[in-house]
């Protein structure tokens, strides 16, 4: 038969179709009801696009091609121009005449739809390029609808936010689509360096739509992924919306400051206890400009001398440095003290004597020897001298002074 079964929603509707057509074998033809006239393009793929002018639940397809070609496609169905379309035909494999008398019928779970795309992409059989196809019809029934509700999401038109909510879609209580809960990956990026202001908000989609995003009074669109550099450190509120279909979501970030490099040490005898708590691992130590070992432990010790000049380095140059000057002699301590006579002074040196000059409290030098270190420390005798406070002058890089009690 030369006439389409009824009711056919493709029948007469707007269509719209890619490449040259051959003459008069123009895409309109396609959704005539007629099998006698056919729709011809040169290449593949073609599309078409047939406008239902409304949303209807559609439960079916047929295609009928020119001399029973068994051409390959699929069929995908929108709500909108500006959705994205669902696929619900994959034929991209098909072996089956189309023919008028056995169209290829295609049923399919209701789903609602405006918008019905059809692609083909190649023939099994049919070795030439052209695309030819007669009739593409589209079955279905009409979505009533309310005028309290006339978008049918179940959300009054007074409280609807979004009022063009596609059929059938989840919505929330605005009346607007719901997003994945896993739809947006949100990364905060710290800055590099102190005061370098160049913290990054990356922000990235998994479902391709027109998002608004409102960042610091400033609104910006994207797609699938956005980024947002030379960020000032601080913390952030930030939505993301498509504008008259999703609700605003909002999330709150903190751009960490960058890394300055921390510390603290400890000096026992001539060992350098370091703790680094803040900086970017590995460590490089230097002594006296020239490098000597590199870790990637927060706590670390080390041989040093007096007068060394220490700097650590973290793997970022612009963390700055942790330095420590040496002063070996500057906690000398003698024990015991007060003593009966005999005091024990530790002298982290690498020499093998060191003078010591010791006066009484009138100030009158009563002794000045040079002492032999043994293990690093010098035994002072005053056992033959009154009791009483007394003053230990001892001579390294300078003239270092402390009291001692004989009791």
């Amino acid at each position: 038969a030369d006439v389409a079964i009824i009711p056919n929603l493709a029948l007469n509707k707007s269509i719209t179709g890619t490449g040259t057509v051959d003459g008069t074998n123009v895409v309109t033809n396609l959704v005539d009801g007629l099998t006698t006239t056919r729709w011809s393009v040169s290449g593949y793929p073609q599309t078409a696009i047939v406008d239902l002018g409304d949303i209807y639940n559609l439960q079916r397809t047929e295609l009928v091609a020119y001399s029973d070609r068994d051409y390959k496609y699929t069929i995908s169905v929108a709500s909108s121009e500006s959705d994205w379309y669902t696929q619900i035909v994959d034929r991209s494999s098909n072996d089956s005449p189309a023919t008028i008398t056995n169209p290829n019928i295609n049923l399919f779970d209701t789903i609602a739809g405006r918008f019905v795309k059809i692609t083909v992409t190649g023939s099994e059989s049919y070795t030439g390029t052209w695309v030819s196809l007669l009739e593409f019809r589209i079955f279905g029934t009409s979505i009533s609808v309310d005028e309290n509700d006339i978008d049918g999401d179940g959300v009054l038109n007074e409280f609807d936010k979004c009022s063009n909510s596609k059929a059938g879609a989840s919505v929330d209580a605005n009346g607007c689509e719901l997003l994945d809960t896993t739809n947006f990956t949100i990364s905060a990026v710290s800055e590099t360096c102190s005061d370098k202001n160049n913290g990054q908000l990356v922000i990235t989609a998994n479902k391709s739509q027109n998002y608004t995003l409102t960042f610091n009074n400033e609104t910006y669109s994207f797609t699938t992924e956005k980024t947002m550099n030379n960020i000032t450190p601080g913390t952030y509120e930030f939505c993301i919306e498509v504008v008259g279909v999703t609700s605003p979501y909002c999330y709150s970030v903190v751009i960490a400051e960058g890394t300055k490099i921390s510390g603290k040490s400890s000096l026992q005898n001539k060992q350098l206890y370091v703790n680094i708590s803040e900086g970017t691992l590995p460590y490089k130590v230097y002594v006296n400009g020239d490098l000597q070992f590199e870790t990637s432990e927060k706590d670390f010790n080390f041989e040093v001398n007096h007068g060394d000049s220490i700097a650590i380095k973290t793997n970022v140059d612009c963390e700055g440095v942790f330095t420590e000057k040496i002063e070996l002699f500057d906690n000398i301590t003698v024990y015991p003290n007060p003593s009966n006579g005999l005091f024990s002074i530790p002298i982290a040196t690498n020499a093998k004597s060191v003078k010591i000059n010791v006066l009484n409290s009138l100030s009158q030098l009563i002794s000045s020897k040079t002492y032999n270190l043994i293990n690093s420390r010098v035994l002072l005798d005053l056992t033959n001298e009154n009791n009483g406070i007394y003053l230990v002058k001892v001579f390294l890089d300078k003239e270092y002074v402390f009291k001692v009690v004989k009791k």
